[in-house]
C-alpha cells in the first residue's frame, strides 16, 4: 500500500485519535485526496463512519469526551446510511463532517482496502486512492476532476 500523511491540524489529529480506539471509520475527501499526494487546499476533514447503531453510540462518545456537545439526533442519524451529516460543531471543532455513505463504495469495502497513516502511533484508515478516484468520478464536479487527473497521474511510490 502506498505510504502518505494526513496533513492534519492538532484539533483534527486529537479527533481521530479519540475515534480509533473505539469507532469504525475512515478518512475521506481533501484530507484523503492530501494523503495520496495532491497538496491542494481542504475545507473541512470528511469522516466516513460505519452506519450502525453501535457504531454510532460509540462515535457520539468519543466526541463527548473531547468536549464536544452532540445534539441528540445525530446519534440516529449516523446509525443508518444516509447523505452525511455535517455536525453543528462550533469554535475549534467546526470543519468537521461524519458521512455514513459515499458513492461508489460501501463503508465496509471502505475499510478493508484503507491504506493506513499514523498519526500520533495510531493507525488511522484512510480510503484508498483507487476508491478515492471512484467516489470522485461519479461526483463529477469541475474539483472532484482535477483531483482525478492528478491522482491518476500520480506515480505510486
Amino acid at each position: 500500500m502506498e505510504a502518505g500523511s494526513l496533513i492534519l491540524n492538532a484539533v483534527e489529529q486529537e479527533l481521530v485519535v479519540a475515534l480509533v480506539a473505539e469507532v469504525r471509520f475512515v478518512v475521506v475527501g481533501g484530507a484523503a485526496v492530501q494523503f495520496h499526494g495532491h497538496l491542494r487546499p481542504r475545507k473541512d476533514l470528511d469522516i466516513l463512519a460505519e452506519p450502525s447503531p453501535n457504531n454510532a453510540q460509540k462515535l457520539v462518545a468519543a466526541l463527548e469526551s473531547l468536549g464536544m456537545s452532540v445534539p441528540p439526533e445525530t446519534e440516529a442519524c449516523l446509525a443508518k446510511p444516509g447523505k452525511g451529516k455535517q455536525l453543528p460543531l462550533k469554535g475549534v471543532h467546526a470543519g468537521i463532517e461524519f458521512l455514513t455513505l459515499i458513492g461508489g463504495v460501501g463503508f465496509d469495502e471502505a475499510l478493508a482496502g484503507a491504506d493506513r497513516s499514523n498519526e500520533l502511533g495510531r493507525s488511522i484508515p484512510v480510503l484508498s486512492k483507487a476508491h478515492l478516484i471512484a467516489t470522485k468520478k461519479l461526483r463529477g464536479e469541475p474539483g472532484d476532476l482535477d483531483d482525478i487527473r492528478i491522482l491518476e497521474n500520480r506515480v505510486t511510490e
